[in-house]
């Protein structure tokens, strides 16, 4: 039996238990899309509080720091991270964070990921300094500050709920599979005549798996989306006045909560991957003694 004999077998599975199949379709898109919502929503209100952000401070970074043991390391790591070192004016550069620390001076960064690696101080064995000296402190900009909430919201938020909906996912599909082959043993038969093997029975249903979670990714997204652009619509007035304050001086900006960043694709992937768990928990369904055992209705 060739493949595309195979995947016309397991297409045939969808039409033959279609209650079943739709009903776990959609219930596991439903519990799918709430990481994906979560994860559409947290991406785009960090895109546009950054857009607020970049056109307040005109899109550069300002970095106060001090190193204890002189000024040489923190002019090497700001060549690095291709900043700019200007004398630090507490009169010139007012803020309203407070400063546990004097700083000798303010480095200017037209871009985030340079200044994101000179924060984070990664460099320790490279600059053989002792990061314990070095003070270091985000002041009048916020891009850093934005960076680091939405990272807390990802670990808080998005991780608990991306496991939880794996695991429940996969349960339900591995119940639903395990239904329909309880029901199909009789089917079995009917594919050795057709000179199925035992192998490609399994993998008959197998693509069977891979279907259901192929539609159950284009629901779930389709829901998220849509869900999104419902959460933009309520949440815009409120948006809006809470960034029109934090940022005075920025252009107003559309409050359009959905943006897609490494978690879109990151639960995707894992959704995928779970096919092949739902598979496995059922896959004892598949052993001759259990087949039997069903063919004689016990």
């Amino acid at each position: 039996m060739g493949v595309r004999e195979l995947v016309k077998l397991s297409h045939t599975n969808i039409s033959a238990h279609r209650s079943k199949t739709i009903s776990a379709i959609l219930t596991i898109s439903i519990i799918i899309c709430i990481p994906i919502t979560i994860a559409f929503v947290n991406a785009g209100s960090q895109n546009v509080t950054i857009k607020y952000s970049d056109d307040e401070n005109n899109g550069q970074i300002y970095i106060a720091c001090l190193y204890e043991d002189g000024q040489d390391v923190v002019i090497k790591r700001a060549d690095k991270y291709r900043g700019e070192i200007v004398s630090y004016k507490k009169e010139r550069y007012e803020t309203n964070k407070h400063l546990n620390f004097e700083p000798s001076s303010l480095v200017i960064f037209d871009n985030f990921d340079e200044a994101i690696g000179f924060y984070l101080k990664n460099d320790v064995d490279e600059f053989e300094y002792n990061p314990k000296k070095f003070h270091i402190a985000e002041i009048i900009s916020d891009r850093i500050d934005i960076y680091e909430e939405y990272k807390k919201r990802d670990a808080e938020l998005i991780r608990p709920v991306i496991i939880i909906s794996l695991i429940t996912s996969s349960l339900i599909a591995a119940f639903t599979l395990a239904h329909i082959i309880s029901q199909d043993s009789k089917l079995f038969t009917l594919y050795k005549t057709l000179g199925a093997t035992n192998g490609q029975i399994v993998l008959i249903y197998f693509l069977y798996i891979l279907e259901l979670y192929a539609c159950i990714i284009i629901i779930s997204t389709a829901l998220s989306v849509l869900l999104s652009l419902i959460i933009s619509a309520i949440e815009w007035n409120n948006m809006s006045s809470i960034l029109s304050n934090a940022y005075p001086n920025s252009d107003k900006y559309p409050p359009i909560l959905i943006g897609f960043n490494y978690w879109y694709p990151t639960i995707v992937g894992l959704t995928l991957l779970s096919a092949p768990v739902s598979f496995l928990l059922c896959i004892d369904q598949f052993s001759s003694k259990k087949i039997a055992l069903r063919l004689k209705g016990e």
